[in-house]
């Protein structure tokens, strides 16, 4: 309970702040937490905003949220209170202020399925087909240890989680002109890692793509890659290697950790980096990355911008977490979309506004995600088979 109380009262402080009444000791206070957490200060304060924000006060039901995180944190277990950090449904000052909602999962109420969620919708898993150079396509999921041969000394040996690249040949690069390259394609609903020959890992999120050659010229490292990926790339100062995504971008790099979210139908490329240095370019411009910065490209606009972030909150998809800092449901129910292998269908077009911040289990049900939404606001969700219907209901203002 001393956790979500220090969440409620920094809300308080906050709402001091934008009002101006803060005195010299909260302003302290206020100031190392600002330290500890920078973009979400920012977040909470960033006047363009404060639009959203009051559209979104209008859906919340604060004093009921409030009374269930103090009934519920008397019986969190360890676990969910690590995974929510922003736990705290705080007072209306930091809704109407504040970054979107703080998510809370505290107690038995929230793991109460409601009636119109009992319809269960499966956890993503390990899946992916390979297409080898001679379009040979073969399912990587829920094998036993297989060993596929390729040409040129090249063998991939498949666990049905990851598959790894082995170089057999006597060269260790086959040239410019012999590169022969593999597609492994991870559907709705999956993920798959993978070891590329040069030791590079690579953790394909779900409706991702990524073309790459089975051994690496002598020069350089090419893959290319539709949807998300993270990298932890093999340094090679002679070969350095470059992310393609499509004819707009690529992320260079020698050796380096970074997550690359390109999906197709997204109106932004995101390059988020982790360690290391990486450059990011177009046809006109080009930046240099520091860890904790991320590379943003504008499709519409083919602008290249770059801005602080904490880079753990957009590669914990691979460390089993969703995080969200003020995202829209719209965009969190793409997210989730992808995962569960989901179509969400949107009765009231005005729940897409509404603005969220938390963090979710990846490997959790579907339902206790939907039933934390269904709690801290007025959106109700049906399952009907994989489809998802979003509402929103009016009786609960």
């Amino acid at each position: 309970m001393a956790d979500l109380l220090k969440e409620y009262e920094i809300a308080k402080l906050l709402a001091k702040e934008l009002t101006g009444t803060l005195s010299p000791e909260e302003e302290c206070v206020l100031k190392e937490w600002q330290e500890q957490h920078p973009e979400c200060y920012h977040t909470v304060l960033d006047a363009e905003n404060l639009k959203a924000r009051e559209e979104f006060v209008g859906s919340l039901r604060v004093d009921e949220a409030w009374e269930k995180v103090k009934r519920g944190a008397a019986v969190p277990s360890v676990r969910r209170l690590n995974t929510f950090r922003w736990m705290a449904v705080a007072a209306s000052v930091v809704l109407c202020l504040g970054a979107g909602i703080w998510w809370f999962w505290g107690g038995r109420a929230v793991q109460q399925v409601s009636p119109q969620l009992a319809t269960v919708i499966e956890v993503g898993s390990s899946k992916a087909l390979l297409i080898t150079p001679e379009g040979r396509e073969i399912a990587l999921q829920d094998s036993t240890v297989q060993q596929i041969e390729l040409e040129g000394g090249i063998t991939a040996v498949n666990d049905g989680k990851k598959v790894v690249y082995s170089d057999h040949s006597s060269s260790g690069d086959g040239g410019e002109t012999a590169l022969k390259y593999n597609t492994i394609r991870v559907p709705k609903g999956g993920e798959y890692e993978l070891l590329l020959s040069d030791r590079t890992k690579v953790m394909l999120n779900s409706e991702t793509e990524l073309r790459f050659p089975v051994s690496f010229g002598k020069d350089k490292r090419d893959v290319f890659l539709k949807g998300e990926a993270f990298f932890t790339v093999t340094k090679d100062t002679v070969r350095p290697f470059i992310v393609h995504v499509s004819d707009r971008i690529s992320v260079k790099v020698l050796g380096t950790e970074f997550n690359v979210k390109a999906y197709p139908d997204e109106v932004r490329i995101e390059a988020t980096l982790n360690r290391g240095a990486v450059s990011v370019s177009n046809k006109v411009d080009s930046v240099v990355l520091r860890p904790d910065q991320q590379a943003v490209y504008d499709k519409a606009e083919q602008k290249l911008s770059t801005r602080e972030v904490v880079a753990e909150r957009y590669s914990g998809w691979k460390d089993g977490k969703f995080s969200f800092e003020n995202a829209t449901l719209e965009s969190i129910m793409v997210r989730l979309g992808r995962w569960y292998d989901i179509q969400v269908v949107y009765q009231n077009p005005e729940a897409k506004k509404y603005h969220f911040t938390g963090d979710l289990e990846r490997y959790e049900h579907f339902d206790k995600a939907l039933n934390m939404l269904e709690k801290a606001t007025n959106v109700r969700f049906k399952i009907d088979r994989n489809n998802v219907i979003v509402s929103v209901d009016r009786k609960s203002h």
